[in-house]
């Protein structure tokens, strides 16, 4: 095999990796984007959570002191009345 045959067999391997490199490449491409679209779905997600958590804790302040004005507006018997 002469020299002008191997830099061509040479040439014809490196192209054919480099076909292959950019098949890679366009796989890696791809998993990142989907890798971004997950963790920005994620943020939302938690972000959704965090203002759902904090809604429940307004609700919950809320009944507390619907609770506390219940309770001061119920008299409580200084005595318990016995049972008939």
């Amino acid at each position: 095999m002469d020299e002008k045959k191997m830099y061509l067999l040479i040439l014809q391997r490196m192209e054919e990796a480099l076909s292959r490199l950019d098949v890679y490449q366009k796989k890696l491409d791809t998993m990142e984007h989907n890798f971004d679209r997950f963790e920005q779905d994620l943020d939302h997600y938690h972000s959704a959570v965090l203002q759902r958590f904090e809604q429940m804790e307004h609700y919950i302040s809320y009944l507390e002191h619907e609770i506390e004005v219940l309770q001061r507006s119920v008299p409580i018997p200084e005595q318990s009345l016995p049972l008939q």
